[in-house]
């Protein structure tokens, strides 16, 4: 018999739902994505000078390494079914 698997992914968690023959085995693989908003940089001294940006590359960065992170976990949990 084939193996019959669901997946639901948000970025909360992802449900992995297994269909056998007379069961459902439900698994869930919480994620550690970080909702993270940057806010915005500081004003200078000198009145009408040069406000400092807050770089969002930095936690686009990280996000991208939590989703790779989560959606190895996710199929890890997948294969070992």
């Amino acid at each position: 018999m084939k193996k019959q698997i669901g997946i639901w992914i948000d970025f909360r968690n992802a449900n992995i739902i297994e269909l056998k023959k007379d069961k459902v085995d439900v698994g869930i693989v919480v994620s550690e994505i970080e909702e993270i908003q940057p806010v915005g940089g500081a004003r200078s001294r000198q009145p009408w000078g040069p406000m400092d940006n807050v770089s969002e590359s930095k936690f686009l960065d990280r996000r991208k390494k939590q989703e790779k992170s989560f959606y190895e976990s996710v199929m890890k949990a997948v294969v070992h079914r």
